[in-house]
Order: C-alpha cells, then structure tokens, then sequence
C-alpha cells in the first residue's frame, strides 16, 4: 500500500533516486536495504497502464478507490475472477459519464460520498453485467 499511497500524496512528484539515496543512509538491518527496482513489463503487468489513470483528473483516484474495493470485496467472494478486477476497472473509464465525475474537484466530503456512491453503483452494475 505505500506505493499507491505516496502515488497518491506526492502526485508522482518523489523521485526515485531521492527514495534511493535515503535507502543508503538507513540502518543496514532496515528491510528498505532489500528493496530493489526494475522496469515493469507491461505484458505481464498490464494493470501498471492504469497509474497514468489514477491522477488524471481530481476525482480519478475516489473513483478508482471506491471501484477497487468493490472489485476486489467480489473477487474474494468468487464472484469475478482475478483478472476481471481489472477489465471491469477499463470499462469504468471508459463509461460515458467517467469523465463528469472525474473531472469535479471536490470541496467537502458530501461530494465525495456523490461521486464514491456513483463509483460503487457502476462497479456492482459492471460485475453484474460481467458476470452476464
């Protein structure tokens, strides 16, 4: 979860070297140490295309939030398979109202249960569909 979670606060405004550099000065038992980095492969790790998605717009990342944790709540009840969490998340962005609430910056939280409820009420109808 750090990842996703730093994504999230730094904008993808840390940099790696930064991250690196701090890894040296740590404490030589610290599991940091053991941290290693490589390219992902898009053909194994097509999800990874999703991230350039996440901060797109204000809103994208309550929207992916709130999709995620419906996905993967019916993945673990066997109700999608793994591989469907992120089909139905392509086809979340791809719905024509993605981009209406995507787009809203909002300004108190009563706007983010509106565009979270929206997220999860399209989620469920995509898994319901999926499932079709």
């Amino acid at each position: 979860m750090l990842i996703p979670i730093v994504n999230a606060i730094f904008e993808e405004n840390l940099s790696i070297n930064e991250f690196l550099n701090a890894r040296k000065s740590t404490n030589r038992n610290s599991p940091i140490k053991n941290i290693s980095f490589r390219k992902v492969n898009e053909k194994i790790f097509p999800t990874i295309k999703l991230k350039k998605s996440i901060n797109k717009y204000p809103s994208s990342s309550i929207i992916f939030n709130a999709s995620n944790e419906i996905l993967v709540d019916q993945f673990l009840q066997k109700n999608i398979p793994f591989t469907g969490i992120f089909k139905i998340i392509l086809t979340i962005l791809k719905d024509k109202n993605y981009r209406k609430y995507a787009i809203r910056n909002p300004k108190n939280i009563n706007q983010i249960i509106l565009i979270d409820k929206w997220s999860r009420q399209l989620t469920m109808k995509k898994v319901e569909s999926f499932n079709d």
